[in-house]
C-alpha cells in the first residue's frame, strides 16, 4: 500500500522547494515584524515622553498599538503558522500573539533600554519578571 501516489521525483521536489521558499520568507518577515516593533517601540517613547513627562505604560502601548498595526499592514504579508509548517496571513492581532507583543513585555523592553514608564504594581511584577529573564539569557 503507497501513501503517496507514485508521481516523478521533480514534482515532490518542486513542491518541496516551494513549500521552502514560502517558509523561509515567513520566517523573514516574522523577524522583520520582531524589529519593526523594536524600532517603533524605542523611537516613539521619547516623542510621546516629551508630550506627556507623566506617561503611563497603558497609555503608551494604546498610543503605540495603532501606530504597529498600521506598520504591520504595510510592510508584512504573511509570517510562519506556530507549528511553522504553513504560511498564515500577518493579521496585526496573530502578530501580536506570535510577538507576545503585551504592554509588560513592552515595558520590559523599555526598561532594558533605560526607559522607565509608570505602571501598576502587577504589572511592575511582570515587567521584572520579564527583563530577570532576558538578562539571565544574555
Amino acid at each position: 500500500m503507497q501513501f503517496f501516489p507514485t508521481l516523478s521525483p521533480y514534482i515532490y521536489g518542486s513542491l518541496l522547494g516551494i513549500w521552502l521558499l514560502f517558509f523561509l520568507l515567513g520566517k523573514r518577515q516574522f523577524n522583520q515584524a520582531r524589529q519593526l516593533t523594536l524600532d517603533l517601540a524605542l523611537t516613539e517613547v521619547r516623542a510621546a515622553r516629551k508630550a506627556n513627562p507623566e506617561l503611563t505604560l497603558d497609555e503608551y502601548y494604546a498610543d503605540l498599538i495603532t501606530k504597529w498595526e498600521a506598520l504591520i499592514r504595510e510592510k508584512i504579508k504573511f509570517i510562519p503558522h506556530k507549528s511553522e509548517f504553513w504560511p498564515m496571513p500577518a493579521r496585526p492581532d496573530y502578530v501580536r500573539q506570535r510577538l507576545n507583543f503585551t504592554p509588560e513585555w513592552l515595558g520590559a523592553y523599555l526598561k532594558i533600554n533605560g526607559v522607565k514608564l509608570q505602571a501598576t504594581e502587577a504589572q511592575q511584577a511582570r515587567i521584572d519578571e520579564i527583563a530577570a529573564l532576558t538578562q539571565k539569557l544574555a
